[in-house]
């Protein structure tokens, strides 16, 4: 997508191949922006729930080790959990994504290995402290292949994404399943 290649030409000036990058935005096209953006730069997305309070955003923050968070304004008073980090607010991707249209294709990450992580989710935290699970490549396409062949799917498919993306549920079956077909998929 030009538009996430615009945007990664951007945050490649901020952070660096394996950084690890909070996203604290509901779902919709600049959460799923800033996933695909991060991801060409190399960067380890940390998709966060934006139901949490600013505390468990702290501790998030510091158990993944993460240098910068992509948020949007409904979270800004949460600011205090990632004091510190680089901030980008996702209310401004418009303006990001004309300044990353302007600047000249710079040698883009290497192809990650298919082992290299490529998202570190949390869990709910139901039965204690929410903790930290790591995914690679490999294990997204091989969900991602699985799910494909356990359903008749097609790009003229249009999905409903009604759960939070930083379920990796909702990721994988309500963002990756339908790009990886080219169909459509309604925020709710």
């Amino acid at each position: 997508c030009e538009e996430a290649e615009a945007l990664s030409r951007v945050l490649g000036k901020k952070f660096h191949a394996g950084d690890r990058v909070m996203i604290l935005c509901e779902n919709g096209y600049n959460w799923v922006l800033s996933f695909m953006a991060l991801s060409l730069i190399s960067c380890v997305p940390v998709p966060v729930d934006t139901a949490l309070s600013a505390a468990e955003v702290g501790a998030i923050a510091k158990h993944a080790g993460a240098c910068g968070v992509l948020y949007s304004f409904s979270q800004s008073k949460k600011r205090r959990a990632f004091a510190g980090l680089c901030a980008v607010c996702l209310n401004r991707v418009p303006m990001l994504i004309r300044e990353g249209k302007k600047m000249s294709d710079v040698d883009g990450a290497d192809r990650p290995a298919t082992d290299a992580p490529a998202a570190l989710f949390f869990t709910a935290g139901t039965t204690g402290a929410s903790k930290g699970v790591l995914l690679s490549h490999k294990n997204l396409l091989a969900t991602l292949n699985y799910a494909r062949g356990m359903m008749s799917l097609c790009s003229e498919d249009v999905f409903l994404s009604i759960l939070p993306l930083s379920h990796v549920y909702e990721c994988v079956c309500g963002f990756l399943l339908p790009f990886s077909l080219g169909a459509a998929v309604a925020f709710g």
